[in-house]
């Protein structure tokens, strides 16, 4: 074959990209389903919370009442309507409760997404079988120059693609599998919620999350069935032209699974090919890619693309296989370096996750995204500052004019300033001292205690710091006396009784080590 240089793998992992490209506008169309469903049983639940409440919460003596037998009637032959009569339990048949026809009617309701949700999938992956098809054919005349006849691909060779249980069970089933799990869950979550009376905030919420395990669920298979219609069908175009063996394609980054790192770049029959074992998808959200194996000679010639870890940049390389690769990337970066890299690839989800929540409490201290990343990965003493920053916010002990920079400068004996109390323990503390002062208000007590704090030591003024970075300090002529965290929150203000007596022996309790 005549091409010899990036274009065979290019060219397959164009392929895949470009499927994948095409089965967005159905993944969207799927979220839209779940949406909806998820608002038309959102309506029906804030419908039988109305219908179902008295002046002590839910009734549910009345959610136990036995519906009439006509009632019961139409309610089972709603569900074998909709071909759900296997589904129901054996007492649907006889007389039922309330509380089960509501959520026989929420089940049903979960299971309308299937017949919707099977379309969207069906023809995504009509599109993809034929593209692919096609394409692959066409890039191999193109890079080999010749120009040979093949069979058009047709309804018969799809609908056995289609048909086919890759994985115990085909792309339809699962459907059906995941949309079974959801109307259970629904069904199973309603039931205990009315029964116990718990309140419909928290019960849409947990309907909420069920439906949003299950979108993921369905976005997740349409990526992993695409990548497997696409291999497929690039198969069926190599074996249709001749070719009787392949290569696997592993994706040359930090995503990549260590399942699909091992198989990259090994030449198997198409004979044996087994899909989930030597062949792509080899597990969910699965990226690899195949393509016609050249003959040994060939393949020395070409070359491949790989995304270079530190850079982010996309390089050609040289066609070797994952492991080799990562070598070459440890010898040139250092492995430090690039385990780093791939760590922040790898939690890239649970690291977006973790800003959004913190942000909340760094305000714009840390500005963006990428400086949170670099913090974490990067600067270790900063990262662990942020950490504690938050966890004493989120406590409600983070005085509210100490942001984060001022409490990691504290920290850092950067312009050491005393802030003020903890806003959760200031009044414990007020309380406590007040009657020291005589008439003295909490604002008067909190502003004294900080300029005491933040005051330099003189003949009148003592203080000291400790080696871990508590100030204290002791007024003689007015016999005060405050101490203050690292952070600049303070932790005291008040008046020893012993006065002087008292300062001393804080003095050789925690030492005179250094002045502020």
């Amino acid at each position: 074959m005549a091409k010899t240089s990036t274009y065979w793998d290019k060219r397959a992992v164009k392929r895949l990209s470009e499927a994948e490209k095409s089965s967005e506008k159905y993944i969207k169309r799927v979220k839209a389903i779940y949406e909806q469903a998820y608002k038309d049983i959102d309506k029906q639940l804030a419908s039988v919370y109305r219908n179902y409440s008295n002046d002590t919460g839910l009734d549910v003596q009345k959610l136990k009442e036995l519906l009439t037998r006509s009632e019961t009637k139409k309610t089972w032959e709603q569900m074998k309507r909709q071909g759900l009569d296997k589904y129901i339990k054996n007492n649907y048949k006889s007389r039922i409760t309330r509380l089960e026809q509501i959520q026989a009617q929420i089940y049903a309701k979960a299971k309308q997404i299937y017949p919707k949700e099977e379309l969207e999938q069906t023809m995504c992956y009509k599109g993809v079988i034929n593209d692919s098809y096609y394409k692959a054919i066409y890039d191999t005349q193109m890079g080999t120059g010749y120009d040979f006849s093949f069979n058009k691909i047709d309804k018969n060779m799809t609908t056995a693609l289609l048909n086919e249980n890759w994985s115990g069970v085909n792309y339809s089933q699962r459907i059906w599998g995941n949309t079974d799990i959801l109307a259970d869950s629904l069904s199973q979550v309603l039931g205990g919620a009315l029964l116990s009376g718990q309140s419909i905030e928290k019960t849409t919420k947990q309907i909420k999350d069920r439906f949003n395990v299950s979108k993921y669920y369905a976005e997740r298979l349409v990526r992993t069935e695409t990548n497997h219609f696409n291999n497929e069908a690039d198969a069926m175009a190599y074996e249709e032209m001749g070719i009787n063996k392949y290569v696997f394609v592993a994706t040359l980054d930090s995503r990549t699974s260590e399942i699909c790192q091992n198989h990259d770049g090994k030449v198997y029959d198409y004979k044996d090919k087994e899909t989930g074992v030597n062949f792509p998808p080899l597990h969910p959200n699965c990226r690899s890619k195949t393509r016609g194996y050249l003959g040994e000679e060939a393949e020395k010639t070409l070359k491949r693309r790989a995304r270079n870890p530190i850079t982010g940049r996309t390089e050609v390389i040289d066609n070797v296989n994952y492991k080799d690769w990562i070598k070459q990337q440890n010898i040139t970066y250092g492995k430090e370096n690039v385990d780093k890299s791939f760590k922040m690839v790898k939690n890239k989800a649970s690291d977006t996750k973790q800003y959004d929540e913190y942000k909340k409490y760094l305000g714009k201290d840390v500005k963006n995204f990428d400086i949170f990343k670099d913090i974490k990965y990067n600067n270790k003493e900063k990262w662990e500052n942020i950490k504690s920053y938050v966890d004493i916010s989120r406590k409600g002990n983070m005085p509210l004019e100490l942001n984060f920079n001022k409490y990691n400068d504290n920290l850092n004996n950067v312009n050491w300033e005393a802030v003020n109390f903890s806003p959760k323990l200031v009044n414990d503390h007020f309380e406590k001292h007040k009657i020291e002062f005589k008439d003295i208000d909490i604002d008067t007590y909190k502003n004294n205690a900080k300029i005491l704090s933040n005051c330099k030591i003189d003949d009148n003024i003592l203080g000291f710091t400790t080696d871990n970075g508590f100030v204290f300090r002791y007024d003689k002529n007015k016999n005060e006396f405050t101490t203050t965290k690292p952070s600049g929150i303070i932790e005291t203000y008040f008046k020893p009784k012993k006065g002087y007596e008292y300062w001393e022996v804080q003095v050789s309790k925690y030492g005179n080590k250094k002045d502020v």
